[in-house]
């Protein structure tokens, strides 16, 4: 049989076979083991984060189990003293009433502070905290978180400074907030103020702000702890030796009502044992869209 001919041959133009390149096995391979290596770098990236991110999971589980038992003892203490109470109101004399009632009248009121805080940082969570502004007496406000706050200073012997000039006049801000504000730094001070001691509170203008200071000669805050001193649910365990009461939200709602107001808190300490200062700064004329929170 003869061999095949090329058309091209047939028509008279030369023809030439193509030739195959040789193939350099060792680039090829080099190339197939950098692929190899960028697809594992690729896999290990994603099983470390995959790592973190249950390690993270876990941590807010083991979190959230803890913040769940605090508010349940913060709860449950209160109930225990109520029941207690009811059921003595019933059988003891009626001339020992006053004292009862005294009593539920103290564990209610506690109760209900515990649920107004978490009420609160869940509707900072959920974007939902808003403010009413408005022109509110500086005075007034002050007045009305020092009769929250008497009760528990007198208890403890506290004494109580007011340095305040006669005539600061009105600034825009919610004016139960802002005294919430004022209530929470003043009651953090009394909780952690031994009997006897001394809660400064000054109200100044300075540079278009009211500054409100609380200061005390309490047990004072560690350097560290400062750091975190604002985070909900944080507590330091030299002030919970010192006092258990509380979840450890009032100054994590004093920070975040100070900044809805368009201003700005700080904490100051020089340490374990003296005492602290919290220094709180709101423009006296906040705009409506300081409320956004």
């Amino acid at each position: 049989m003869s061999a095949a001919i090329h058309p091209l041959n047939v028509i008279g133009l030369p023809y030439r076979p193509r030739q195959t390149p040789p193939v350099d096995s060792e680039l090829a391979n080099r190339t197939a083991l950098a692929v190899l290596r960028k697809a594992n770098a690729k896999l290990l990236r994603a099983l470390a984060d995959a790592q973190d991110a249950q390690h993270i999971a876990e941590l807010l589980n083991q979190r959230q189990a803890e913040q769940m038992a605090i508010v349940a003892h913060e709860l449950r203490n209160p109930l225990m003293t109520l029941c207690t109470t009811a059921t003595l109101l019933a059988r003891l004399p009626p001339e020992q009433a006053p004292q009862l009632l005294a009593i539920i009248e103290r564990q209610t009121v506690r109760m209900t502070r515990v649920i107004d805080d978490l009420l609160d940082v869940s509707r900072v969570n959920a974007g939902k905290l808003r403010l009413v502004l408005g022109p509110v007496e500086i005075a007034e406000v002050v007045q009305d978180a020092l009769d929250g706050c008497r009760a528990a200073m007198t208890g403890r012997l506290q004494r109580l400074q007011l340095t305040m000039p006669p005539a600061l006049g009105e600034m825009q801000a919610d004016g139960p907030r802002l005294a919430q504000i004022l209530g929470n730094l003043l009651g953090n001070a009394a909780k952690y103020t031994p009997c006897g001691g001394t809660i400064l509170l000054a109200v100044t203008r300075h540079a278009g702000d009211v500054v409100f200071t609380v200061a005390d000669d309490g047990i004072g805050i560690a350097p560290q702890a400062l750091l975190h001193v604002f985070d909900p649910f944080v507590q330091e365990e030299h002030a919970v030796n010192f006092n258990r009461d509380g979840l450890g939200l009032g100054l994590a709602v004093v920070r975040e009502l100070t900044h809805a107001h368009g201003g700005r808190v700080e904490a100051h300490s020089d340490g374990l044992g003296c005492g602290s200062r919290f220094v709180v700064s709101i423009p006296a004329d906040a705009d409506q869209s300081t409320s956004r929170r």
